[in-house]
């Protein structure tokens, strides 16, 4: 019994200050071990081998360095109840997609056009306001992606098969053709050019830093070009 509480209590800890926070020996704890800060209402978990590669981009309330010279670092799972893994962003303005038939072509390029916030104000995410294109900035990470839209078929009023996609570090390349079921692909009718269809695309991926995730159109049907009235996009992680 006595060895069974020694590893619950190496393996998530409390803390009632920043500074006993700190002062954690992390050669002593498990790859994976816990620790709640009180006073920061921070849950922290424990990456041994992480080292400085996130030292420079990541903000204190989401990483925290060992003072005991190991190449350990703390990454926050938890900030007051919320977690600095999710991620919402949203267009401010329509945008038109020119398409090609039969090929993906990505959302966007409208300057200004998109933004977006990361969950308790971590930056692990950023948007291009541009492209809207997500970059992440973290560690290793499981996360559910889900992406939607409202599709105008702006040139006539012949219908057509639109297909969806969230692309993971360009594994959908722009121009190419040809299903991506496996990647979670969703398929609409348009039917005019007055009026919207709603699409919705989801994906479960695994980020790793500089990850980046894209909402992609392929118009099955001809090479109709397409309006983008809608766009919404959320990370959650899991």
């Amino acid at each position: 019994m006595n060895s069974l509480l020694s590893s619950v209590w190496l393996r998530t800890q409390l803390c009632d200050t920043t500074a006993q926070f700190q002062a954690l020996n992390s050669t002593e704890l498990p790859d994976g071990a816990t620790v709640f800060n009180r006073q920061d209402e921070t849950l922290w978990r424990l990456d041994k081998t992480a080292g400085a590669s996130f030292d420079a981009t990541l903000q204190s309330n989401v990483l925290q360095k060992p003072n005991d010279g190991t190449p350990a670092r703390w990454f926050a799972e938890q900030v007051d109840g919320g977690s600095p893994y999710q991620f919402s962003g949203y267009a401010e303005a329509a945008v038109a997609v020119t398409m090609t038939s039969n090929q993906w072509n990505a959302l966007g390029s409208t300057a200004g056009t998109f933004t977006g916030t990361s969950g308790t104000g971590s930056h692990l995410f950023t948007q291009n306001p541009t492209t809207s294109q997500i970059v992440y900035n973290g560690p290793p990470r499981t996360v559910l992606v889900t992406m939607s839209a409202s599709i105008n078929n702006g040139i006539a009023a012949t219908p057509i098969a639109m297909h969806g996609v969230i692309a993971l570090s360009g594994d959908v390349a722009i121009g190419s053709s040809g299903a991506q079921r496996e990647k979670g692909e969703m398929v609409v009718t348009a039917p005019s050019n007055v009026e919207f269809t709603q699409i919705v695309v989801e994906r479960v991926v695994q980020l790793t830093p500089g990850a980046t995730l894209q909402l992609m159109f392929r118009n099955a049907t001809n090479g109709d070009d397409i309006v983008v009235d809608y766009y919404q996009v959320n990370i959650a992680p899991l």
